[in-house]
C-alpha cells in the first residue's frame, strides 16, 4: 500500500523535460502551446483547465461530425461490441467471479455498458457530457451518471468490483489523484482495466511524420493533455 503521507509526482511534470517538435507539428499546435517528452511519456504545457475540458466534451466534442459518425455507424459499432465481449471474459477471468458491480469511467456512446448488462453484469456508467451521458442511459438502461469522479459529488449505488476506462486515461488532469479515488471505489480484490493510445509512434502517425503531414489545428489538438 503506498504510503499516504508522501507526495507522488509523476516523471512528465518536470518543467527541464525538452519539448517534442515533431509531435507539435503533427498536431499543428501554436507557439503558446508545445509538448514535452519523458521516455515514452508526453504532455502538454501547458495544459487546459478542468472547467476547458468539460466545456470542450459538453460542446464541440459532442457536436463533431466525425464523432457522430463513429458513433452512429453500425459496422464500427459491431466491432467494437465484439471487443467489449471479449474484454469483459477477460475481466471475469482475472477476478475469478463474476463481479458484483462494473463501472465505466468515461462511459461515451454506452456500447461498453450495453455489452455488458447483455452479460449479465450490474453497471453503472459517468461521463462529463452531460447529453452523452442521458442518451447512453436512454439507449442502454443502465445508470449513467453526469460527472467526474474527482470534481462533483457523485454516489454509486452498487460495490464496485471493477472499474474500465476505455481511451479515457490519457484525458485526465491528475491521473494520480484519479488513480487514488479509483482505489477507493474498488473493493477488496477489484480490477481496475484501462486502455490508452500510443499517440505519434504508432504506424499511421509515423507515416504522417515521414511525409511531413500535419493535421489542422483544432480544440482536438488539446483534448489529451498526456500522451
Amino acid at each position: 500500500m503506498p504510503d499516504e503521507s508522501r507526495s507522488y509526482e509523476l516523471p512528465m511534470t518536470s518543467p527541464d523535460a525538452p519539448f517534442w517538435p515533431a509531435a507539435e507539428r503533427l498536431l499543428s499546435l501554436p507557439p503558446e502551446w508545445r509538448i514535452r517528452r519523458h521516455d515514452q511519456l508526453a504532455w502538454l504545457d501547458p495544459a487546459p483547465s478542468f472547467e476547458w475540458y468539460r466545456n470542450f466534451y459538453n460542446n464541440e466534442y459532442l457536436n463533431d461530425p466525425l464523432h457522430a459518425e463513429l458513433f452512429r455507424n453500425p459496422i464500427i459499432r459491431r466491432r467494437k461490441e465484439e471487443y467489449f465481449r471479449n474484454r469483459i471474459a477477460r475481466i471475469v477471468d482475472c477476478l475469478g467471479r463474476e463481479p458484483v458491480g462494473i463501472l465505466d469511467v468515461g462511459a461515451g456512446d454506452g456500447v461498453f455498458l450495453s455489452v455488458a448488462r447483455q452479460s449479465g453484469h450490474t453497471v453503472i456508467g459517468v461521463e462529463l457530457c452531460a447529453e452523452a451521458a442521458k442518451t447512453a442511459a436512454s439507449e442502454t438502461g443502465a445508470s449513467v451518471l453526469a460527472g467526474d469522479i474527482l470534481h462533483d459529488d457523485l454516489s454509486f449505488p452498487a460495490p464496485i468490483d471493477v472499474v474500465v476506462m476505455h481511451h479515457v486515461f490519457e484525458h485526465l488532469l491528475r491521473p494520480l489523484d484519479y488513480l487514488r479515488a479509483i482505489r477507493n471505489l474498488l473493493q477488496p480484490g477489484g480490477i481496475f482495466a484501462f486502455e490508452i493510445p500510443q499517440q505519434f509512434i504508432n504506424p499511421i502517425d509515423l507515416v504522417y511524420r515521414a511525409l511531413g503531414r500535419q493535421r489542422p489545428f483544432s480544440a482536438y489538438s488539446l483534448h489529451h493533455p498526456y500522451f
